[in-house]
């Protein structure tokens, strides 16, 4: 970086933050940032996503020490501090996800990218950061059917190769936080939230996993809020996950089943660490007894609309739906002694467990497995409530085109006018909306 530079604005920092030594911030130039076994180099782009396709650069000249430089003169704490404030990844609101996609909701509204231009300011700063867009960004797996995920996103292969590749280079692979948004058909046997956990090197601190509104089993019926609990029984957490949150999302008029299952979860749930350590939600019990818990809740407001086809059953006004998400955290339970699995000869529950040998290479008592799958009082079922019917549930925008929708009409209004014209026109409406019988 040439002495003419402005480094604030170069490194992407807000001024607050670097007021103390930036008046006189100057780094000794340097020559671009190639590697000396490979013709990459670090591109123009400010902005770069955390990838897990990452490679180290080498050099083949000397590294300046920079030691004319204030920021060089902080305490290596300090440094990492500032790096990791500048690199930490962010939604990049030039990209914003449609918000008539299932995957757009708060704090992933687009695409993660990361400020990398600090890596390109000199090559003692890249030597000390190389890695950190990828350390410090919450990796984020989806295990959903396409439709419900955006379109490129992380793979357990991928992230694979790049937790190989830093641990290869003496890098701590330690990840801040992991988040697992995740149908409740892809989860609830376990097998591939397993094959997650899994990976070498992953030394995840919280693992979060999201059940979001269009998660649920035949959320599309509004049936009643159910849960399996086979997963949590039988999936074996790294000894490095110190928290293991489970957000619970739905649509806030079910607000008190939402209530129900969490509650449920924090008395019947716990994690159990590869190590045996055992992780629970309860913080205490009230004067009357009943069981407390590590919760939070969370509203929000997003688009009713998703595929074409608009949910107004559900539509508090137009175009919108109100979310009500309850959060409940589970941390390691503080035990003198970690808890030991039953040993049982894995060769006579064997033939008991649904893919033994799957659970057998994952590492997993098939004796633990089998216990979970015995276990009912895991599952979480909210009291059984009336679905709501609607002589309209959902229309699609070409149905509305016809309809005529005006901005100013109630929700209530809306579906008696679509209700009115499918009556009038039955051939035209079984060709816009495929739903309608």
């Amino acid at each position: 970086m040439s002495s003419t530079s402005d480094p604030i604005s170069t490194i992407n920092l807000p001024r607050k933050v670097l007021t103390f030594f930036c008046n006189r911030l100057l780094f000794k130039p340097t020559s671009s940032l190639k590697s000396s076994t490979s013709k990459k180099t670090i591109t123009n782009s400010p902005k770069m996503p955390p990838s897990s396709h990452i490679t180290r650069l080498t050099f083949s000249k000397n590294i300046s020490p920079q030691s004319s430089s204030p920021l060089f003169s902080l305490p290596g704490e300090l440094r990492n501090l500032i790096w990791e404030y500048v690199l930490t990844p962010y939604n990049d609101p030039t990209r914003a996800y449609p918000s008539s996609t299932c995957y757009a909701r708060p704090d992933f509204f687009a695409p993660l990218t990361s400020s990398v231009s600090l890596l390109r300011t000199c090559k003692a700063i890249y030597f000390e950061t190389w890695y950190l867009p990828w350390t410090t960004a919450e990796l984020c797996f989806y295990l959903t059917v396409d439709v419900r995920r955006p379109p490129r996103v992380e793979t357990v292969e991928n992230v694979q190769r790049a937790l190989r590749h830093l641990n290869n280079t003496n890098v701590d692979t330690t990840i801040n936080h992991v988040r697992v948004f995740a149908q409740l058909c892809s989860l609830e046997d376990g097998m591939r939230l397993q094959y997650l956990l899994n990976m070498e090197h992953f030394k995840p601190k919280t693992i979060t996993v999201t059940i979001r509104h269009t998660d649920f089993w035949y959320w599309e019926n509004d049936e009643s809020l159910r849960v399996g609990g086979y997963w949590v029984g039988a999936c074996r957490f790294p000894e490095s996950v110190e928290k293991v949150r489970v957000e619970f999302e739905s649509l806030e008029r079910k607000k008190g089943q939402v209530d129900e299952i969490a509650q449920q979860a924090v008395e019947r749930w716990e994690f159990c660490r590869k190590d045996g350590r055992k992780l629970s939600a309860v913080t205490g019990k009230t004067e009357d007894g009943k069981v407390e818990g590590e919760v939070k809740v969370m509203k929000w407001t997003g688009s009713s609309s998703w595929q074409g086809i608009r949910w107004i059953r559900d539509e508090v006004e137009q175009g919108k739906l109100n979310y009500y998400v309850k959060t409940v955290t589970w941390r390691v339970k503080r035990e003198d002694k970690r808890e030991e699995e039953e040993k049982v000869d894995d060769s006579s529950v064997a033939k008991d467990v649904p893919h033994a040998d799957f659970w057998s290479r994952a590492g997993v008592p098939l004796a633990a497995v089998a216990a979970a799958a015995t276990v009912g009082q895991r599952s979480l079922a909210a009291t059984r409530t009336r679905a709501l019917y609607l002589d309209v549930s959902t229309t699609t925008e070409e149905e509305l085109g016809y309809v005529g929708a005006d901005e100013g009409l109630s929700v209530e209004k809306l579906r008696e006018k679509i209700a009115v014209w499918r009556r009038q026109n039955p051939d035209r409406a079984r060709r816009v909306y495929r739903g309608f019988a």
